[in-house]
């Protein structure tokens, strides 16, 4: 088993986390993390090279074998800060993630869910 120091970034330590495959997630991302546009070329290639290791430690399938996979699983749970690039990385995908996508036959947008969107979307029922 192999461990990879990753220092990237303005963040303070290096990250000490085991990569465990490359990560695709064609579900939300077909076209993948580099050229979405939500991501930059460093955060699609980290993504990329630790995805399935944070999926696998953010829902307990794996369990945290180092002081950083401990502190990232605390900071998934809203327990700790963001501290280094990867964990920044990650609820920037997760945030990406949870936003709602309207797809239709001339393409995906994002939907504006504001209060007073649907205030608006209401009153024009009642008309």
């Amino acid at each position: 088993m192999s461990v990879i120091i990753l220092e990237i970034g303005v963040f303070m330590e290096p990250l000490a986390i085991e990569p465990s495959g490359i990560f695709y997630d064609n579900e939300r991302f077909p076209i993948g993390f580099r050229r979405c546009g939500e991501f930059t070329i460093a955060e699609a290639e980290l993504l990329h090279n630790y995805g399935n290791s944070l999926i696998a430690l953010e829902s307990g399938e794996r369990a945290p074998m180092t002081r950083d996979e401990k502190h990232f699983v605390a900071v998934c749970k809203g327990e700790e800060p963001v501290t280094t690039e990867l964990e920044r990385v990650w609820k920037k995908y997760r945030s990406v993630t949870a936003r709602s996508r309207l797809v239709s036959a001339f393409g995906a947008s994002k939907v504006d869910r504001s209060p007073d969107l649907v205030e608006y979307t209401e009153d024009m029922d009642d008309l």
